[in-house]
């Protein structure tokens, strides 16, 4: 048995940012890997640590340096980092634009071992999980394009050489930050050369989105849709996440976005959660409710925005000018008038087109320019509410193994909805009610109980916008005309008007706009109409 003794070593990584962007061709990266690695040599050399001694591993996009323990280990962060700035900026200035770079950088040291196949241990590990950290890269997305490297020291590192007080690094200048990276939770100190030590919002925009899910569930195929739309450079502009309320909307998004940036085909995202009461155009805080948006954004983005929305447009503009695209979530959008509206306003302060713009909305989402790709989120299949409902339920032994028969009633009621589904385990387990008590209390007539709750977050916002867009006579012909069938039943356009007794253009506005709204579903190539089987008892007649 060959018994591998540790070697003490101060171990750097640097890795290209967006290496893998579409527009750069084989030989720009196969000279961005000569450059990076001629710049590391020289820079390495000027301060005093001999190229030749350290090991070095190629990661393709970076490299992985292990440096020997009787070199100083300040010298990686004085002066070799702010050389390797001035070396990458001096780079790019001459270089054509696929072979320009930025870098990230991650420092840290500890015992590894070596074998045939170079340096091993749990401290690489570590040190890769630093280097993709989000708050690394979101540093180095939110500098100016002349900042060239962002770096993180690991905890370990900055008590050994930052905290220590050495004359020419100055520990003001890094920032400590949390890292969740995989399975693992570590913190770092972020340090921009050249650059104050910017405070990024705690969690950055992850802690923005109201999510808090810790498994998914019959989603995979949508957030992989949307992850694909989201880094296609040349696709659509503006993407509409679309469907009822609690279907999930949101999840998808933030899976979409969170996979896009740690695969490295996105560097920063904006996402902003509106108010879903929004007000009527002609209320005295109509234009309040978009300009909250607007304000947080730039919050994200270090915007500065004078006292005149006009100007905020050039404002933005100029923070945008020569980054890479950004990636802004806007979520919560209700109606179609709220959607119209953002869009527009994005549109108008240059967030679309470079950029992305994702808008989580219950109503179709439209721009003038007809730019944008929607993406329908319907409820979970059998298999994955009663996968959801066991997962929920995972405490309760008699729960999470219940049969499928048992649990298929809630899935129906449900109709796979994962609000509902939480809605309605939730109840079981604080009530003690079994099952079919609580499936039949949330589809009774609206009340005081889940009915009510049920109504109020899913259907009430959308039945008031469609009585102010179609008229209250008309929404109401509409939706009512479903319950002279059995829940769940299907009709044809020809019959469903028949029975609302509207006239033929009247009839087709409003079955758009009820479509628009997510209350009524079409199916068979838009031949079949039907709506949600808790929308059919609310409404019909007791």
């Amino acid at each position: 048995m060959v018994v591998l003794e540790p070697e003490h070593r101060a171990l750097f990584a640097v890795d290209i940012e967006r290496s893998a962007d579409p527009r750069r061709h084989n030989a720009a990266s196969v000279a961005m890997r000569r450059a990076l690695r001629e710049h590391l040599s020289s820079v390495f050399h000027a301060a005093g640590i001999d190229w030749s001694g350290c090991h070095d591993h190629d990661r393709g996009d970076g490299l992985v340096v292990a440096v020997p323990a009787h070199h100083p280990k300040r010298l990686l962060l004085h002066p070799v980092l702010e050389a390797l700035d001035d070396a990458l900026r001096a780079h790019n200035d001459r270089s054509p634009e696929p072979e320009r770079m930025r870098v990230r950088v991650a420092v840290h040291d500890a015992d590894v071992v070596l074998d045939d196949f170079g340096y091993t241990g749990r401290p690489l590990v570590l040190l890769a999980r630093l280097l993709d950290a989000p708050p690394l890269r979101e540093a180095l997305a939110s500098a100016p394009r002349a900042v060239t490297v962002a770096a993180i020291v690991s905890e370990r590192f900055h008590e050994d050489v930052v905290a220590q007080g050495h004359p020419d690094i100055d520990p003001e200048r890094y920032h400590r930050t949390e890292v969740r990276v995989k399975e693992s939770r570590l913190v770092g100190w972020l340090h921009v050369p050249g650059r104050p030590a910017a405070v990024p919002a705690e969690g950055g925009w992850r802690v923005r989105a109201a999510v808090n899910h810790d498994r998914l569930f019959g989603v995979d195929a949508a957030t992989a849709r949307l992850r694909e739309a989201i880094a296609n450079p040349t696709g659509s502009w503006i993407l509409a996440v679309r469907g009822s309320g609690g279907v999930g909307k949101t999840t998808i998004a933030f899976e979409a976005v969170d996979r896009a940036q740690r695969e490295h085909l996105v560097d920063r995202v904006l996402w902003t959660t509106v108010r879903g009461d929004a007000p009527e155009d002609d209320e005295p805080d109509a234009r309040a409710w978009w300009m909250e948006a607007v304000v947080d954004l730039a919050d994200q983005l270090d915007v500065t925005l004078g006292p005149n929305p006009r100007q905020w447009g050039e404002a933005f503009r100029d923070a945008l000018a020569g980054r890479e695209p950004v990636v802004t979530v806007v979520d919560n959008v209700e109606t179609v008038r709220q959607a119209s509206a953002l869009v527009a306003r994005l549109h108008g302060i240059g967030l679309v087109r470079p950029h992305k713009l994702v808008v989580t909305s219950r109503s179709r989402v439209e721009d003038p320019n007809g730019l944008v790709q929607q993406h329908t989120v319907r409820g979970l299949s059998e298999d994955d509410s009663i996968a959801l409902v066991r997962h929920i339920g995972r405490d309760d032994g008699q729960l999470a193994t219940a049969s499928r028969d048992l649990l298929l009633p809630v899935v129906g009621v449900t109709e796979g909805n994962p609000y509902l589904l939480k809605l309605v385990v939730g109840h079981y387990l604080s009530t003690g009610l079994p099952l079919s008590r609580v499936a039949a209390e949330l589809s009774g007539p609206p009340g005081d109980g889940l009915g009510q709750r049920a109504k109020d977050h899913l259907f009430d916002r959308s039945l008031a916008e469609l009585e102010l867009v179609a008229g209250e006579a008309n929404a109401q012909a509409l939706i009512t005309a479903f319950c002279v069938k059995r829940r769940g039943d299907e009709m044809a356009g020809e019959e469903l008007r028949d029975i609302c007794g509207l006239s033929a253009g009247v009839f087709d506005t409003t079955l758009r706009s009820a479509l628009d709204l997510g209350l009524v579903q079409a199916s068979r190539l838009n031949s079949r109409y039907s709506i949600h089987s808790l929308l059919h008892e609310y409404t019909r007649p007791r």
